[in-house]
Protein backbone atom coordinates (compact mmCIF):
# COMPACT_ATOMS: atom_id res chain seq x y z
CA UNK A 1 0.00 0.00 0.00
CA UNK A 2 3.01 2.61 0.76
CA UNK A 3 4.68 1.73 -2.16
CA UNK A 4 1.22 2.60 -4.54
CA UNK A 5 1.37 5.59 -2.44
CA UNK A 6 4.69 6.75 -3.40
CA UNK A 7 4.07 6.13 -7.03
CA UNK A 8 1.07 7.71 -7.15
CA UNK A 9 3.08 10.60 -5.49
CA UNK A 10 5.99 10.25 -7.86
CA UNK A 11 3.45 10.25 -10.68
CA UNK A 12 1.64 13.76 -9.60
CA UNK A 13 4.89 15.18 -9.24
CA UNK A 14 6.04 14.33 -12.71
CA UNK A 15 2.38 15.74 -13.86
CA UNK A 16 2.98 18.86 -12.21
CA UNK A 17 6.47 19.21 -13.46
CA UNK A 18 5.12 19.06 -16.71
CA UNK A 19 2.53 21.33 -16.25
CA UNK A 20 4.69 23.58 -14.82
CA UNK A 21 6.95 23.35 -18.03
CA UNK A 22 4.04 23.73 -20.90
CA UNK A 23 3.02 27.06 -18.92
CA UNK A 24 6.83 27.91 -19.00
CA UNK A 25 7.16 27.39 -23.07
CA UNK A 26 3.39 29.17 -23.29
CA UNK A 27 4.79 31.76 -21.76
CA UNK A 28 7.76 32.53 -23.97
CA UNK A 29 5.45 32.78 -26.91
CA UNK A 30 4.53 36.57 -28.48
Amino acid sequence: MLDALRALRAVWAALVAIGQFLAWLLNLLP
